[in-house]
C-alpha cells in the first residue's frame, strides 16, 4: 500500500511554513498544523523572536543609536559655537581694554623720558643768595654736604594706577561673563557632566526598584506616591501598597529619579542666573562708586591746584611789590617826574583801588566756577544715589553713568539718536532729584517748625555766621515753596476746569429743560388760541352757551397760571446756575491771575493780542508766566541776561528803547549761552512786535532755519542779518527788519529805525517772561 506525502504545507495565520503537528489540539486544523510562530506562542516566548526578525530589529536600533550620536554632537557643536562667540567678544573687548591701557602706559613712560631729556640737558641759573643760604643748610663742615630731598609730584601718577586698576576692576561687568558661565551650565546639564552616576544597575526587563522595603508589606518599593493628602499615607509604595490603594497618585521609582535630576538642573540654573545678577549688580554698584569718586579726586584736585596757582601768583605779586626802590635819590630824572605827577593827584590810590576792584571781579568769576564744580559733585552725587536704587530695584532701563553725563554736557548739540534718547533718562533722573530736594525740603521745613513750637530756633541761631546761613535758608525756602505752590496750583487749576465742564454739561441739561418748558408754553399757547377760536364761535348763542363760556374761562386761568408758574420755576433755577457759573469762573480767572506775572512795558490790551497770537500759532494754551528777568533790577547787560534765560523756552522779550519805542519777540526755542550760532524753530510759532506801531511781523516759513541767533556775548537777538540785534551793554546794536521776519504786509520806510526809533536799541528797560503751556 503506497503513501503520498503532503509537503510544503502553509500557515494560514502566519504564512510559515509548517513544522509540527498537535495532536491533542481540536479537530480544527488550523489548531493542529503549527509553525515556528505557532510554537513560539504555545510556549509563551515573549522573549524569543526569529532571527530574521532580530536583524531587523538590530539594523532599526543601530539606526536609532546613528540618529541619537549624531544629534547629541550637534547640539554640542552649537554649544561649544556659542561658547566661542561670547569668548570672542570677550576677548575683543580686553584687546580694546588693555589697547588703551597699553597706550596710557606708553603715553606716560614718554613723558617721563622727555621729562629726563629735558632735565640733562637744562641748565639751571645760578641764584646766589637763595644757592647760598641752601647750601648753609646742608652743608656737614669739611666739603661735605647732605644730599638734597626733592619733593616728587606722584599725583598723575596716582590717578594712572588708579585709572587702570578701575579699568581691569570692571572687566568683568560686561555681559559676556554671565552669558559664559550659563552656556557652560547649560551644557553641563545637557550631557549631564558632573552628576553622580547611579550606582546600581538593573535589568533592561527589570522594573527598578530602591534598595529599601516596604515597612509594611515587606516588599521592594517599586512606585512613589505623591498624593500625599493623608497624613498617615507614605510616600513609598511596594506592589501590595498600589492593590490597596489603586487611586492614589503613583508614578514609577525611574520616572521619580528622572524628574528630580530635572528638579536639581534647573535649580542650578536658577541659582546660577541669580548669582551672576547678584554679581552684575555689585559690579555695576562698583562701577558708580569708582566713577563717582574718580569725577571728585579730579575736581577736588582740580580745585586745589587752580587755587594753589592764585595763591602763587598772589605770592609773586606780593614779592615784585616788596622789590620797589623806597628811595628817590637813586632814580633818573623821567621817573622821578611821574612819581611827581603820581604825588600830586588828589585820589593818590585811585590806580590801585581801581587794579583791586578789578582783581576782586577776577576773583568772583574764579570762586564762581569753583562753586559750579562743588554743586556739580552735589549733583552726581544724588545721580549716583538714583543709580544705585535702579540697580536694586532690577530696574530693566539702562544706567546712566557720570561720564555720560559729563559728555552730554560737554556736547549737547550731538544729534545722535542714541544720545538724544539717553536725554531722556537723564531728565529722569533730574525729575527724580526735584522730587527728593521737596521730601527733603518738607522733612527740614517740619524740623525748623518743631523747634520753633519749643522755643529752640532763636538758640541755635544766636551766632552771625548762623544767622547767614538761616537767611539764605529762607531765600532758598521762597523758591521751594513757590515750585511746590506752582504743582499744587496747576492740580487746582485742572480740578476747576473739571468743575467747570461739569457746570457746563449741568447749564447744557437746564437748557434743554428750559427748551421742553417753552415747547410745552407754546403748545398751551396754541392750545389758548384754539379755545378763543372756540368762544367767539359760541358767543353767538350766548344763553346756550353762558356756562360752557365760563368753564372755559376759568381752564383758561388755570393754564395761564401754570404757564406763570413754570416760568418763573425755571428763570429762578437758570438765574441760580448762571450765578454759580459766574462765581466759579471769577474764582477760575483771580487763580490764573495769580499764577500770571502781568508785564509792565506794553499795555493790558496789546498785551491780550500777544498772547492770543502765541495760543493760535502753538495751538497750546497759557497757563501762567513769570518775570524772570528785568533789566533796571538785575543788570542791563548780556552777563545777567544770559544767568536768568539759560536753558529756558517759551520767552516773551519786551524792549524799550530810550526814544520811547517799545517793541519785542516770542520764540519757543531754546536759550543756551555755551551753543553760539543760529536755531531753528520748525513750529513757526516765532514773530517780532511793535506796540509803538501796533504791528506783528510772522517768521517766513523760507528763514525757519534763522529764528533766533545764540551767542554767549550778545544779548537775546533775532533773524539772520539781524531782524534784532542787542549788544552786550544793552546800548549797541542793529536792526535789519525785514530778513527773517515777514514786513510785507506794512509799509514801513525805514527798517533800521523802525522797531528802536533811532539807529542802535539803547535799551532803558528789558522785559523777560518764561510761559508756560499746555
Amino acid at each position: 500500500m503506497s503513501i503520498i506525502e503532503n509537503v510544503n504545507k502553509i500557515c494560514q495565520t502566519h504564512q510559515f511554513e509548517i513544522l509540527a503537528v498537535d495532536l491533542q489540539a481540536a479537530r480544527e486544523q488550523k489548531q493542529k498544523y503549527l509553525c515556528v510562530k505557532c510554537l513560539i506562542e504555545r510556549i509563551q516566548g515573549n522573549n524569543i523572536v526569529l532571527l530574521s526578525e532580530a536583524i531587523e530589529m538590530i539594523k532599526e536600533m543601530k539606526n536609532q543609536c546613528k540618529d541619537e550620536v549624531e544629534k547629541k554632537n550637534q547640539e554640542t557643536l552649537n554649544s561649544i559655537q556659542n561658547l566661542q562667540s561670547s569668548v570672542l567678544k570677550i576677548n575683543e573687548h580686553f584687546t580694546q581694554v588693555f589697547d588703551k591701557l597699553q597706550y596710557k602706559i606708553n603715553e606716560n613712560i614718554n613723558s617721563n623720558e622727555q621729562h629726563i631729556e629735558q632735565k640733562k640737558t637744562s641748565f639751571d641759573e645760578l641764584n646766589l643768595d637763595k644757592d647760598i643760604e641752601t647750601l648753609s643748610l646742608i652743608y656737614k663742615g669739611n666739603s661735605n654736604c647732605e644730599s638734597i630731598k626733592q619733593e616728587q609730584n606722584l599725583e598723575e601718577f596716582v590717578q594712572m594706577l588708579d585709572k587702570i586698576q578701575s579699568e581691569l576692576s570692571m572687566i568683568s561687568n560686561i555681559k559676556q561673563f554671565s552669558q559664559i558661565f550659563e552656556s557652560i551650565q547649560q551644557i553641563k546639564s545637557q550631557f549631564q557632566i558632573g552628576q553622580n552616576t547611579p550606582k546600581r544597575r538593573f535589568d533592561k526587563h527589570e522594573t527598578p526598584t530602591l534598595k529599601y522595603v516596604c515597612n509594611q508589606h515587606g516588599k521592594k518599593i517599586m512606585m512613589i506616591n505623591l498624593s500625599q493628602n493623608e497624613q498617615d499615607q507614605s510616600g513609598l509604595a511596594c506592589e501590595k501598597c498600589i492593590q490597596q490603594f489603586p487611586k492614589r497618585e503613583y508614578i514609577t521609582v525611574e520616572d521619580a529619579n528622572t524628574k528630580w535630576k530635572e528638579l536639581q538642573g534647573q535649580q542650578k540654573l536658577m541659582i546660577s542666573k541669580y548669582n551672576n545678577s547678584r554679581y552684575s549688580k555689585f559690579n555695576s554698584s562698583i562701577k558708580s562708586i569708582q566713577q563717582l569718586k574718580e569725577i571728585y579726586n579730579q575736581t577736588l584736585t582740580d580745585i586745589i591746584q587752580q587755587l594753589e596757582r592764585q595763591r602763587n601768583m598772589n605770592q609773586n605779586t606780593q614779592n615784585n611789590n616788596s622789590n620797589v626802590v623806597e628811595d628817590i635819590y637813586e632814580l633818573d630824572e623821567q621817573e622821578i617826574l611821574k612819581i611827581v605827577d603820581f604825588l600830586s593827584q588828589k585820589d593818590k590810590n585811585y590806580k590801585l583801588k581801581l587794579e583791586q576792584q578789578e582783581q576782586d571781579q577776577v576773583d568772583l568769576i574764579f570762586y564762581q566756577n569753583q562753586k559750579n564744580h562743588l554743586e556739580n559733585l552735589m549733583k552726581y552725587n544724588l545721580l549716583t544715589k538714583n543709580n544705585l536704587m535702579r540697580i536694586q530695584n532690577q530696574d530693566q532701563y539702562e544706567q546712566y553713568s557720570i561720564t555720560d553725563i559729563i559728555q552730554e554736557n560737554q556736547y549737547d548739540s550731538n544729534s545722535d539718536v542714541q544720545s538724544f534718547f539717553k536725554k531722556f533718562l537723564l531728565l529722569e533722573q533730574y525729575c527724580s532729584i526735584f522730587d527728593d530736594s521737596c521730601n527733603f525740603y518738607k522733612n527740614l521745613q517740619q524740623e525748623i517748625d518743631d523747634l520753633q513750637e519749643k522755643g529752640q530756633l532763636s538758640q541755635l541761631f544766636n551766632a552771625e555766621q548762623q544767622q547767614k546761613q538761616y537767611h539764605s535758608f529762607l531765600q532758598y525756602s521762597k523758591k521751594m515753596k513757590l515750585l511746590i505752590m506752582a504743582e499744587e496750583n496747576q492740580k487746582l487749576v485742572s480740578s476747576l476746569e473739571q468743575e467747570s465742564n461739569q457746570i457746563k454739561q449741568s447749564q447744557q441739561v437746564i437748557q434743554t429743560q428750559l427748551d421742553e418748558s417753552n415747547q410745552k408754553i407754546e403748545t398751551l399757547n396754541s392750545k389758548i388760541e384754539q379755545l378763543d377760536l372756540q368762544i367767539t364761535q359760541y358767543q353767538q348763542d350766548k344763553s346756550q352757551l353762558n356756562e360752557s363760556n365760563q368753564s372755559l374761562n376759568n381752564q383758561i386761568e388755570q393754564l395761564k397760571s401754570q404757564i406763570t408758574k413754570v416760568q418763573q420755576e425755571s428763570t429762578k433755577q437758570l438765574n441760580q446756575k448762571n450765578q454759580e457759573i459766574n462765581q466759579l469762573s471769577s474764582e477760575h480767572k483771580s487763580l490764573q491771575q495769580l499764577l500770571r506775572d502781568q508785564p509792565k512795558l506794553i499795555t493790558p490790551q496789546f498785551y491780550l493780542e500777544v498772547c492770543k497770537l502765541i495760543e493760535e500759532k502753538s495751538k497750546m494754551k497759557i497757563l501762567c508766566s513769570f518775570l524772570i528777568y528785568l533789566g533796571t533790577r538785575d543788570g542791563m547787560n548780556h552777563t545777567k541776561c544770559w544767568s536768568k534765560i539759560n536753558g529756558k523756552y517759551n520767552l516773551l522779550i519786551i524792549y524799550k528803547s530810550k526814544s520811547g519805542n517799545i517793541f519785542g519777540a516770542y520764540t519757543p526755542c531754546q536759550w543756551l549761552e555755551k551753543q553760539n550760532g543760529y536755531v531753528s524753530d520748525d513750529t513757526l510759532s516765532s514773530f517780532l512786535f511793535s506796540q509803538t506801531h501796533n504791528q506783528f511781523f510772522p517768521l517766513k516759513e523760507a528763514n525757519k532755519a534763522n529764528a533766533i541767533y545764540r551767542h554767549q556775548s550778545y544779548g537775546p537777538s533775532f533773524g539772520n542779518g539781524y531782524d534784532i540785534h542787542i549788544g552786550s551793554d544793552f546800548t549797541s546794536g542793529s536792526s535789519a527788519l525785514g530778513t527773517a521776519y515777514q514786513i510785507d504786509q506794512y509799509q514801513i520806510q525805514n527798517t533800521s529805525t523802525h522797531l528802536f526809533g533811532q539807529a542802535t536799541p539803547d535799551l532803558e528797560e528789558c522785559e523777560i517772561l518764561e510761559l508756560i503751556l499746555k
